[in-house]
């Protein structure tokens, strides 16, 4: 049931000590775990490779019940978005790049049914990622209006780069996407499972990629460079950084990570190339990016293929960064199986 606008209010006096009930949300000590939460259900897809909306609905709510301990789909919310004020904005990061193997609408549109069933206005959730015509090719519909859940890139006018916000990334400064530094409040962080030629594998730590200006927003010979900055030496402090500035680590409430279909070999572009049928929702995503390489290098060596380990070195420099925890012994994995 949906929450009345009272309702609504009232749930944003939850106090801190209620907000720690959640694993991963708050700062964890060393000593402490991080928790992710893996759902697995065989039937959200079919055997053509097509997603299931009702089965990806159940899969996605029983997941986020999972990781929150909690009882309903409403108490999760009210967890994950502890002190959300009726005027605050959510921002769902995508991953578009690839049209074939891109973060599946079905899941996002789960994902936002829920938040609008919780109390949250459509108007104030956007889905965004680079360019218009990525989220088009990807099945997304365009919509930047006065009705429903928001949907653009940052490419769309009136969008674009902040020149007020900058990340600093090795010498190199980059602008941070509007959407990200002026019009969201909170984050939720929606990657798509993929190898990747330089990083091993991209999931939640490289999918922020997507909120600076590279080659393909930016076609000049500046962006060139910036882009091969960005893709030297495996990534590897590079996606650290980008994920240690405060813009993206203080924002991020949730990752739900999509493990639907992917890529082990020859991304990130290319068609899906097995069904995991799987999704992880956690606070870490260092922890999150783990799990999603383990399933491409089991993968790879079922068929035959070298690992990706040596080439994802930024897992482990961002868990030395203080991102997150990549070690098994230190991970708290909550088992979420539909069938």
């Amino acid at each position: 049931m949906k929450l009345t606008r009272r309702q609504f209010l009232e749930f944003t006096a939850l106090t801190c000590s209620e907000m720690a009930l959640l694993p991963g949300i708050l700062e964890a000590a060393p000593s402490e775990r991080s928790a992710i939460a893996e759902g697995s259900y065989s039937k959200a897809t079919d055997s053509s490779g097509s997603i299931n909306l009702e089965t990806t609905r159940t899969l996605l709510e029983e997941t986020l019940k999972t990781f929150c301990r909690a009882s309903s789909v409403q108490d999760a919310w009210m967890k994950v978005l502890a002190g959300l004020q009726e005027k605050d904005r959510i921002g769902i990061k995508i991953n578009t790049i690839n049209r074939h193997v891109s973060t599946h609408p079905e899941l996002v549109q789960c994902v936002t049914d829920s938040l609008v069933k919780f109390g949250v206005d459509p108007r104030n959730i956007t889905i965004y990622d680079r360019l218009d015509r990525e989220l088009k090719k990807a099945g997304y519909t365009i919509n930047k209006g006065d009705k429903g859940v928001q949907c653009y890139g940052t490419s769309h006018e009136g969008a674009g780069f902040d020149s007020e916000y900058k990340i600093k990334i090795g010498d190199r400064e980059f602008q941070a996407s509007r959407i990200l530094s002026r019009e969201i409040t909170y984050l939720i962080n929606m990657p798509v499972l993929k190898d990747h030629r330089s990083s091993g594998t991209t999931f939640s730590l490289k999918n922020h990629y997507g909120s600076i200006p590279l080659i393909d927003t930016l076609p000049n010979p500046k962006a060139a460079l910036s882009a091969l900055h960005m893709h030297s030496d495996n990534c590897e402090t590079q996606i650290v950084e980008l994920n240690s500035d405060p813009l993206i680590r203080d924002k991020t409430r949730l990752i739900i990570g999509d493990a639907i279909l992917g890529m082990y070999e020859g991304g990130p572009m290319g068609a899906p190339q097995f069904s995991p049928n799987r999704i992880f929702i956690s606070r870490d995503p260092v922890a999150t990016d783990c799990l999603a390489t383990q399933i491409i290098e089991e993968k790879r060596k079922e068929m035959g293929l070298s690992g990706v380990w040596e080439r994802a070195r930024h897992i482990r420099g961002a868990a030395r960064a203080g991102l997150g925890r990549d070690e098994m012994d230190q991970l708290e994995i909550l088992k979420a199986k539909l069938g």
